[in-house]
């Protein structure tokens, strides 16, 4: 019996969920019913259900944010989101938090029920997985394994001597003696860092399924993101033993997402025939694994990308400068999807970069994550890097194990978090902002060379964050209000007779009294002669 618990701020809903679920659909139980989010984290707390159904707009704490705090929690929770708002920016937040699907209001009961069932199967399937790596778990206990992954590590790592590694790997019943060796970088795409050394136990006890006595592999695990195989293969060329590598790895790949819907995928280095060449197959794989951000084939093997010409910037090295300023420009103007896109198109542009400038692409994102920081410091806003645990995290990872994808994980998240900081930052300091800019151009109405360059360095933000909160808080562009305010200025001016058109033109930026008649005529339909002709005739 699965238990689900309810969270909505109407009764009439929750009753009648409560009604269906409990009287018509088998295997499912409502334990409990709230009518706000903090009411809903309190009760997932005391039932640990297996399944929370929660509106988006509720009192207190919102569906979306009761889902953030429910991920902190250890007990997992499969979430369905319920709402009467057809937006899709709704449906794309609650996807990036993980949940497990999302309904609009009305909807039917076949509906719901079509969606429990979907999670119901789900959750037996992790249960299957689960129970099959406890059972692994009690098997593992041959010590000759524990040995073999030690030498494996060794001979990756080249720490020791090749004639002393040599002769462990022997005691250890490895064979280097074959004609060629490769090491892969396997990647599981889903969250599951705590469950990838199971992973590494389940391949492990079922590689034999699916590669042959000819190529032996072993199997082991540098880090939480890092499975790392050894491929060793009796073949007479590498055409042989590159396909028997691919096939038994694309068959990993399709029985993790059918059986455990787990999506793998796995880099291989460069193939070689000297076993003391490990180390740098090891090197290859890990070249490729930092620089790719996005790989629609299951295996990759090093050379693949430059084979299919996708390196376009080899060579180069330079940071996207127009990019990451628009990124900043998104952040600061609280804009997550747009800076969303922006990072992804960064990313993008040093996944096409040779696999060679990987040390340089990593120093340019630590750079890029303290610009940020830098930024909503100037801007006012609380909250370094260093109080960012994920970021944190990542950074202290970064140059060993770091790739373009876990960047766009905790960028992507690390960017939401600053936006929603500048958002309010920008409700506090754009009215005084938007006034301060006011007050410069009305000291500067006679200054022609006045613009929104010089008005963004006397206020020490930059032109384009100025552009687009003055545009975003009174409605006009820059441009627009201090055209308005030098055309009013010059009608009020154009009142006092004894003033000559040329020194109306003067005091209000323009030099040239010809384009100033011609801007005046646009802006009111009369030329400045004109509009003093007819002020003189109402008199």
């Amino acid at each position: 019996m699965y238990r689900i618990i309810l969270a909505d701020d109407e009764e009439y809903v929750r009753e009648l969920l409560s009604k269906n679920i409990n009287q018509s659909m088998e295997g499912f139980q409502v334990v409990a019913k709230a009518a706000d989010g903090r009411e809903a984290v309190r009760l997932v707390k005391e039932y640990k259900p297996d399944i929370l159904v929660t509106d988006i707009c509720m009192p207190f704490v919102s569906g979306l944010e009761l889902i953030r705090q429910l991920q902190e929690l250890e007990h997992p929770v499969k979430t369905v989101i319920i709402s009467g708002y057809d937006d899709f920016s709704y449906a794309k937040q609650a996807l990036t938090l993980g949940v497990t699907d999302y309904l609009l209001k009305p909807f039917s009961p076949d509906e719901l029920y079509e969606v429990l069932n979907k999670i119901r199967t789900e959750l037996e399937r992790q249960k299957t997985l689960m129970n099959n790596i406890q059972e692994m778990k009690e098997q593992l206990k041959d010590s000759r394994q524990i040995v073999q992954e030690q030498v494996v590590r060794k001979l990756i790592q080249r720490i020791m001597r090749p004639e002393i590694i040599q002769k462990e790997a022997e005691a250890a019943g490895i064979c280097l003696e074959v004609p060629y060796c490769a090491v892969g970088i396997l990647r599981i795409r889903q969250n599951i860092q705590e469950q990838e050394r199971d992973i590494k136990d389940l391949l492990s006890m079922t590689k034999d399924t699916y590669f042959p006595q000819s190529c032996q592999i072993y199997i082991t695990r540098f880090h939480a993101k890092q499975i790392v195989i050894l491929f060793l293969g009796d073949y007479r060329n590498v055409q042989s033993f590159r396909r028997v590598v691919r096939d038994g790895l694309v068959s990993i790949e399709e029985s993790m997402e059918r059986y455990y819907d787990f999506k793998a995928e796995c880099i291989i280095g460069g193939i070689y025939e000297e076993w003391t060449h490990i180390p740098d197959s090891y090197k290859d794989a890990l070249s490729v694994w930092r620089g790719t951000l996005e790989n629609p084939d299951p295996v990759l093997f090093f050379g693949d990308q430059d084979a299919n010409g996708e390196s376009s910037h080899k060579g180069q090295f330079e940071r996207p400068r127009e990019l990451e300023q628009q990124l900043l420009i998104h952040i600061q103007m609280g804009q997550e999807e747009k800076a969303e896109e922006c990072l992804y198109d960064i990313l993008q542009y040093y996944e096409r970069m040779d696999v060679k400038l990987g040390d340089f692409v990593r120093i340019s994102l630590v750079e890029l994550v303290f610009d940020i920081s830098s930024t909503l410091l100037k801007a006012g806003g609380q909250g370094q890097v260093w109080e960012d645990e994920d970021v944190v995290e990542y950074l202290k990872e970064h140059f060993a194990y770091g790739s373009l994808r876990d960047a766009k994980e905790v960028l992507c998240s690390y960017i939401i978090k600053c936006c929603r900081r500048f958002a309010s930052v920008n409700e506090s300091q754009g009215e005084r902002i938007v006034f301060q800019v006011k007050e410069l151009i009305e000291k500067n109405i006679d200054n022609e060379e006045f613009g929104l360059e010089e008005a963004s360095g006397k206020l020490y933000f930059s032109h384009n964050y100025i552009r687009q909160i003055f545009k975003q808080i009174t409605g006009e562009s820059f441009m627009e209000y201090l055209i308005r305010r030098r055309m009013e200025t010059a009608r009020e001016l154009l009142k006092n007779g004894t003033l000559k058109i040329q020194d109306v033109a003067v005091k209000t930026g323009y030099s040239n009294q010809r384009y100033f008649a011609s801007c005046f005529k646009k802006y009111y339909g009369c030329t400045p002669t004109e509009y003093r002709n007819q002020l003189e005739g109402e008199t």
